[in-house]
């Protein structure tokens, strides 16, 4: 039977210190391709759950769990019910989504609302959008905001 820090112990590595290195490098040199923000002063409070492409891999941080990872594409993470669920679930504090990797008009076709007679409106890619008593998103116009 082996010492506890044994466990953690690898080949020489020590696993738990290089997962605390990754939580560190990643957010600093990684980019985020996508995120999705809640608002302060909801239930949710002020969470935000991130998507860091950092050399050729995607990495799923946010403000409860540890750094998870490496998956191969975005798709992959999205596909993860932990990570994804979440990350593709809009919710009544949810004000924001942005993503580098994926248009507005493809991301919404992903999008589950959760509470759609909670959720008024919410940013997608910069464009407004409100959500429909069905739970469809529907972008706002100039003329309908």
């Amino acid at each position: 039977m082996g010492d506890e820090s044994d466990d953690a112990k690898q080949d020489g590595l020590d696993l738990d210190a290089c997962a605390e290195l990754l939580a560190e490098l990643i957010p600093e040199e990684g980019e985020v391709v996508y995120s999705n923000f809640c608002d302060p002063g909801s239930m949710a409070g002020d969470f935000s759950q991130r998507v860091y492409k950092w050399r050729d891999r995607y990495w799923v941080d946010n403000d409860v769990m540890t750094l998870t990872g490496p998956f191969e594409t975005l798709g992959d993470v999205f596909d993860q019910a932990a990570c994804g669920g979440d990350l593709l679930r809009i919710g009544a504090g949810n004000i924001e989504i942005l993503s580098t990797e994926i248009a507005w008009d493809d991301l919404i076709d992903q999008l589950q609302v959760s509470a759609p007679d909670q959720v008024r409106q919410l940013r997608i890619n910069g464009e407004s959008f409100r959500v429909t008593s069905k739970g469809i998103l529907a972008k706002l116009t100039k003329t309908n905001k």
